[in-house]
């Protein structure tokens, strides 16, 4: 199950480089249990992904300017 999850990971980062946010914010959320699961809750991926996450919804909520 993790085997994928680093993928997922990286395709989402480029659904975020191509400007489809909502696709990328979507794989973020289904890795991160797996993510914290298998790695733990300090894990640099597991706080990058969160970060990516907070960042999503700092800019739905506040918009890109």
């Amino acid at each position: 199950m993790f085997d994928n999850v680093p993928l997922q990971v990286n395709i989402a980062n480029v659904l975020d480089d191509q400007g489809k946010q909502q696709e990328a914010l979507d794989m973020y959320h289904e890795a991160l249990p797996v993510l914290e699961a298998t790695l733990g809750h300090n894990h640099p991926l597991v706080a990058a992904t969160y970060k990516k996450c907070d960042f999503f919804f700092v800019l739905n909520t506040h918009g890109d300017t």
